[in-house]
């Protein structure tokens, strides 16, 4: 009786070592199906604060990382301010990076404006998707002079009551050659460096809607798998 006790909790933890194996494997598995589908391997370097994409079909199928110089102006808001008083005050960054080098030591607060100008081709009207990543918080966003979204409050939001920086994709139509991103915002957490660390992603409104869509069944997924795992590690061990 002892012998046949001994090898049921054997079956047992060998049945809940092999689902554990299999939730991990597929784990992984969704993992690398993760990084493959949103990674972005076209990358559109910004001179001078302007962009380029002119030579690139932007009306589908298209998605790029805005890197290296865009504009920025420390200790201004861009969106409140005339732009035209303050081009002295104007530096090109090297984006994605932190903004800390452009402040001087000691100002306890930073705050400040990136500014792009974008060239294209396309000019009918059309809906298009910027992903502003994790980093800044609160921060504003304007497209060509309108306010188009954020994340928190820049006049009211401060160090305890700031929203946590996280990635989010903002919607706005395109109806010229020529337009106007501006991102001005605070870093309130002293404790985090400031800007934006990771590349922000521009692309036509089915691309970036794709990639969301995406990542919400993405998660949907892992929890369902995580859910089917516990309750057959509890139905086993009920056995």
């Amino acid at each position: 009786l002892f012998f046949m006790i001994k090898k049921q909790i054997f079956s047992k933890k060998l049945s809940v070592f092999l689902i554990s194996g299999l939730f991990f494997c597929f784990l992984t598995l969704l993992h690398f199906i993760w990084m493959n589908f949103t990674n972005i391997s076209t990358g559109v370097n910004v001179i001078q604060g302007t962009v380029d994409l002119r030579s690139i079909d932007t009306s589908h199928n298209f998605k790029v990382k805005l890197q290296k110089e865009w504009e920025f102006y420390p200790n201004i808001l861009l969106a409140s301010e005339n732009a035209q008083s303050v081009e002295q005050n104007k530096v090109y960054t090297n984006q994605p990076e932190s903004w800390d080098q452009y402040f001087k030591n000691g100002e306890k607060v930073h705050y400040g404006s990136y500014r792009l100008k974008i060239l294209k081709e396309h000019t009918s009207p059309q809906m298009y998707g910027i992903t502003i990543p994790e980093g800044l918080a609160p921060y504003e966003l304007y497209i060509d002079g309108k306010f188009i979204g954020g994340l928190g409050n820049l006049t009211t939001n401060d160090t305890q009551t700031a929203p946590i920086g996280r990635p989010i994709t903002h919607y706005f139509t395109l109806n010229t050659n020529e337009s106007e991103i501006i991102i001005q915002g605070v870093q309130t957490n002293p404790y985090e460096q400031g800007g934006f660390q990771r590349e922000i992603i521009l692309g036509d409104l089915y691309s970036m809607e794709q990639s969301t869509s995406f990542a919400i069944d993405t998660q949907m997924a892992v929890c369902l798998v995580f859910l089917i795992y516990l309750l057959f590690t509890i139905l086993l061990w009920s056995i």
